[in-house]
């Protein structure tokens, strides 16, 4: 089982547990008179402890596990790269460039109905709120907000197999790496 598939609530709650969360609602209920209602049967599911009820006052929460972090970092950190040297290449070279590849050089988010991807689009979208990568905001705009509708970290990861080696020797010789059309070509392909 994976960290994205165990998003139920919890079975059972000590009595501790229940009467804090039952408070918590039942001061959300004075503040918040346009959930009141809400509030007020999940302070009954918890004081009753009726447990089949639980789901409804748990959200589905779960974590995105500190190496998808990194993944993600060095998937946006690949587009960041591909985004400035496309805008660096002639008008001629960038044209050609973009009419067979333009879809696989610019980042197109990730699908919202995947447990896992759909957990790396909120944290690119919290990324963005904090000022981050935010080279790419155009794009996630571009791409339905960030949604893909379709799968895409297989393909991001066969790119990044690709670009890294390419990336690493491109900024071996200092100064203002960029790639150049055939590199970025490269990389568009390696997606399959």
């Amino acid at each position: 089982m994976s960290d994205y598939d165990d998003l139920r609530a919890p079975t059972s709650l000590s009595p501790f547990e229940r009467q804090t969360l039952a408070l918590q609602h039942q001061i959300l209920s004075h503040l918040d008179e346009g959930e009141a209602d809400y509030h007020r049967r999940m302070q009954e599911v918890l004081m009753q402890g009726f447990t089949a009820e639980y789901g409804n006052v748990f959200p589905p929460y779960s974590e995105l596990p500190y190496d998808d972090c990194g993944l993600l970092y060095d998937i946006l950190d690949m587009f960041r790269v591909m985004k400035a040297s496309i805008e660096e290449l002639e008008g001629a070279e960038r044209d050609n460039l973009l009419a067979d590849h333009k879809h696989a050089l610019y980042f197109q988010g990730f699908d919202g109905n995947d447990a896992r991807e759909g957990k790396m689009a909120s944290y690119v979208d919290y990324l963005q709120s904090t000022h981050r990568w935010t080279e790419l905001t155009e794009d996630v705009k571009a791409a339905d907000g960030g949604n893909s509708h379709s799968l895409m970290l297989g393909r991001y990861q066969a790119m990044l197999r690709s670009f890294q080696p390419i990336w690493k020797e491109a900024v071996r010789g200092g100064g203002r790496a960029l790639l150049t059309a055939e590199q970025l070509r490269q990389i568009a392909e390696s997606q399959g």
